[in-house]
């Protein structure tokens, strides 16, 4: 069975963007049409050369996808977005925060629901702590759900920090700027009020939008500079970088961490279900990011931790199952 991708809903080069990738380059050989927003395009046919990759617009997204269904193709959706009344397709829930926060999450939500319930979907979700419990107080039969976790990179596919050499202020990697959910605010605010603003350097891999310049304009005493993550890999990025630091609160996965974790940089990161499912051990956890700051300032002037982590088997093996889910289709 060919497969359609509809990566419509993908806006930017994000997290989602590289899940995606990560499934769409084990099924090339399958996979028919891609489909995307113009924002996007660039990206994917330079990532695809031999792939079809088409433009929609909302109308033409639909006519591709209910013709994708009348001929018995798989539609694979890596975003919580299924088309209604069309059974054959696979989409992926990452996080709950779009239908519990924001303007249009109620309807969002409401969307969610008629969607799931009218096409009798296969639903994918990317961790077990959270995604899972959330997708199955929808009322969605376990039956009709798929574990397809993000793919862990190996330690093959990572440069070595050769170059790395600590300087006098410690340099914190935050990373994405898609929204308000990670919680940077907050983090600030705790180096402002410990009057610490001189001993960071912090770095954002992710995109120059209103969110990261309200930071800057809002935290005018902390050097905060961003990193173009669609030019800079994150091999690239986590060559210099002293601590990864992430405060968020809904956070699917956290692809940078597992990356940076591989590489050797210590992750200091809130106690959360999803990053203690994959990150633990390996990572440093705290119940406050009061604790974490303090924590941080105390490695000002001392040792950073040494870290050892390696990737569950689990994650690894249920990678591999979704690929030959797909691929059986």
């Amino acid at each position: 069975m060919k497969v359609i991708v509809n990566l419509y809903h993908i806006k930017s080069t994000n997290g989602l963007y590289f899940y995606a990738l990560d499934y769409i380059k084990q099924l090339d050989g399958r996979i028919l049409k891609i489909l995307v927003r113009p924002k996007l395009y660039e990206h994917i046919i330079n990532t695809f050369p031999a792939l079809t990759v088409k433009i929609c617009s909302w109308v033409s997204l639909v006519r591709e996808l209910f013709s994708a269904d009348e001929t018995n193709m798989l539609i694979y959706t890596p975003t919580p977005h299924p088309m209604p009344f069309l059974n054959n397709q696979l989409i992926v829930m990452h996080d709950f925060y779009p239908f519990n926060y924001g303007k249009y999450s109620t309807l969002k939500k409401l969307l969610l629901k008629i969607s799931l319930a009218s096409s009798n979907c296969r639903v994918a979700y990317i961790n077990k702590s959270e995604m899972l419990p959330s997708i199955l107080s929808m009322g969605i039969e376990e039956k009709r759900c798929l574990f397809a976790p993000n793919r862990f990179p190996s330690k093959l596919d990572i440069e070595t920090r050769s170059n790395y050499k600590r300087g006098a202020i410690l340099k914190v990697a935050l990373v994405g700027t898609d929204s308000p959910k990670k919680n940077y605010d907050e983090l600030f605010h705790m180096i402002v009020d410990y009057n610490v603003t001189d001993k960071f350097i912090f770095y954002i891999y992710g995109h120059e939008n209103k969110y990261y310049h309200d930071l800057c304009a809002d935290f005018k005493s902390i050097n905060i500079s961003i990193i173009n993550s669609d030019t800079v890999t994150l091999e690239q990025f986590f060559v210099n970088i002293d601590i990864l630091v992430s405060v968020a609160n809904h956070e699917g996965f956290g692809r940078p961490i597992a990356v940076a974790l591989l590489l050797g940089v210590p992750c200091f990161l809130l106690e959360r279900k999803v990053f203690k499912e994959f990150f633990d051990p390996g990572a440093i956890f705290y119940e406050t990011v009061s604790e974490m700051v303090l924590e941080m300032i105390s490695y000002t002037t001392k040792e950073l931790p040494e870290v050892n982590f390696l990737p569950s088997s689990e994650y690894i093996m249920a990678y591999e199952n979704a690929l030959a889910v797909l691929s059986q289709n």
